[in-house]
């Protein structure tokens, strides 16, 4: 399949395709059967990975929602406190209305120096709460019911796309010349390390690293073959370290790898700052084997941040 034919396939993906596109993809999807397919194996990949981190989003959505009630807690504070204010207004008012017109004194005085009538202050009168302030009341009650489930709505949208490009991005790191002069060497374990990495059984490549020599087991080269099992079994926080450490020491031959899988694993932890960060050093370093790809993702992962400040 031609690179133009994924690309279209991750935009309608991430329902970001222009109405050109759009018409173009769905007239393909009509008449290419390898297209069609492509397609259903892309949502396939998507669903399984939604369904895998269903509690990661969970929690996520669950941390916005107590967030929210918190800032509505405080608002309805604020509010119950003008309230108080308002009504104690009232029925001091109403009190001394009543209490100025049952007062002999309240209806005429009369200055004994001057002696001008001062008729009773009318100014003050008994306020109630319009028509119009109980539906402003019902109208702010409504945004804000609205703005939260906006919220929420765009939250989840900005996890999804986050997570959704690294499904799209993703593929477990092999090189052919991994296997070059490895063979007999630490009584084939370092053999047996890179074979059962290439046949993808994760599990026993991280057994045989623990028996590799005290050296081996501190070589990046080595490390980074570990973080990528590490990814493949599921965990983040350690292959990020070995990354960040590769690249630190800038001695391993996988530096430019190590720069692509820890952008990726930013998009896969949400956190959009990083990545694109990390995305813009890859593309402007020239030597990267990455350049193009994270020039690619970076103006995606751009498109659905813009697309999300436009909702808000």
């Amino acid at each position: 399949m031609e690179d133009k034919d994924l690309e279209l396939i991750e935009k309608y993906v991430l329902r970001i395709l222009s109405e050109e596109e759009r018409v173009a993809f769905e007239l393909k999807l009509k008449t290419d059967s390898i297209f069609r397919a492509e397609l259903n194996d892309y949502e396939s990949a998507i669903n399984s990975f939604k369904n895998s981190h269903a509690i990661d989003i969970k929690n996520h959505l669950v941390s916005l929602e107590n967030n929210i009630r918190q800032k509505e807690r405080k608002y309805n504070l604020r509010k119950l406190i003008l309230f108080g204010t308002v009504l104690l207004l009232l029925i001091g008012g109403f009190l001394y209305k009543n209490y100025m017109a049952k007062s002999p004194t309240a209806e005429i005085n009369v200055d004994p120096m001057q002696n001008n009538i001062i008729l009773p202050d009318t100014s003050i009168k008994n306020k109630l709460l319009k028509p119009d302030d109980t539906l402003f009341i019902k109208s702010e009650n409504s945004k804000r019911k609205e703005k939260k489930k906006q919220t929420e709505i765009e939250a989840k949208k900005m996890v999804n796309s986050a997570e959704q490009l690294f499904v799209m991005n993703y593929e477990p790191y092999w090189d052919e010349t991994m296997l070059m002069d490895v063979r007999g060497q630490n009584g084939g374990y370092l053999e047996q390390f890179f074979e059962y990495y290439r046949i993808k059984d994760y599990r026993n490549t991280l057994i045989v690293f623990d028996s590799l020599s005290n050296m081996l087991r501190q070589n990046d080269n080595i490390l980074f073959i570990k973080a990528m099992d590490l990814m493949e079994s599921g965990e983040t926080e350690n292959p990020k370290s070995i990354f960040i450490n590769i690249i630190d020491h800038k001695r391993s031959r996988y530096i430019y790898q190590s720069e692509w899988y820890l952008a990726l694993l930013f998009l896969k932890e949400k956190n959009i700052e990083k990545a694109n960060q990390l995305l813009n050093k890859i593309k402007i370093d020239k030597q990267s084997l990455y350049r193009n790809k994270a020039e690619n993702l970076l103006r995606k992962v751009q498109l659905i941040t813009s697309e999300s400040k436009k909702n808000e």
